[in-house]
């Protein structure tokens, strides 16, 4: 059997990386961040505006539910597709959440592909 430890195996690394407190010449020290409270709906938060930040809480939603039942039917992507009628890559973009590209009548489509009833709340 070969032992050995770190000291004798990476010598180059006699010295902790990084050491509480410590700063390398040439940086500075980071700072404390401010943190400030959600309203509740992130998009807000980064400033989109009351219409676009509606769509895309609709949107996560709807992708939500739709990740939800990929999973919970243990589908591999391209099954996935198949049931979805479209290719590997697209349900590879919608289970990674990426919203970009897909519409919200598309997303009801999926979901009513699925066998699911959606319902849309105004207030």
């Amino acid at each position: 059997t070969i032992t050995e430890n770190a000291s004798t195996r990476y010598p180059a690394r006699q010295r902790a990386i990084c050491r509480f407190g410590e700063v390398e010449k040439g940086t500075t020290a980071m700072t404390r961040a401010t943190v400030t409270k959600s309203s509740g709906n992130i998009f807000r938060d980064l400033a989109f505006s009351d219409e676009k930040s509606a769509e895309l809480i609709l949107k996560s939603n709807l992708l939500q539910a739709i990740q939800d039942i990929v999973k919970s039917q243990g589908w591999k992507q391209v099954e996935a597709a198949i049931q979805l009628g479209i290719d590997q890559a697209k349900i590879a973009k919608l289970m990674a959440g990426q919203m970009a590209g897909f519409f919200i009548e598309r997303l009801v489509h999926f979901l009513s592909l699925l066998a699911q009833d959606v319902v849309v709340t105004v207030r």
